[in-house]
């Protein structure tokens, strides 16, 4: 009968080290109104019913409820602006008229 085998681990690999990668914080609410003011309404659809209400703000389409790309959302669409909320605060973009 054989012996049973050597109980054996597995050499451990060097890893490779972790590099950090720096990501840019979420924007603070002291900062909303600046951010907001960046934004641009190109198209705005205002209805009576809200789930056909619409906005394209700097080239993307967003419905009420959606989140932009910082973190805002898109409370709601009134019928010249949106409001957008972010960490408790509001702000509100007027549609530039012509």
């Amino acid at each position: 009968m054989a012996p049973p085998p050597a109980n054996r681990e597995p050499l451990a690999r060097p890893q490779p080290e972790a590099k950090a990668v720096a990501t840019p914080p979420p924007p603070s609410a002291s900062n909303l109104q600046e951010r907001a003011s960046k934004l641009r309404i190109e198209v705005l659809v205002w209805a009576d019913n809200p789930k056909e209400r619409m906005v394209f703000l700097n080239g993307r389409k967003y419905l009420e409820g959606q989140a932009l790309t910082g973190g805002e959302v898109i409370e709601q669409i009134v019928p010249d602006g949106i409001v957008l909320v972010h960490e408790g605060q509001r702000a509100r973009v007027r549609a530039e008229t012509k």
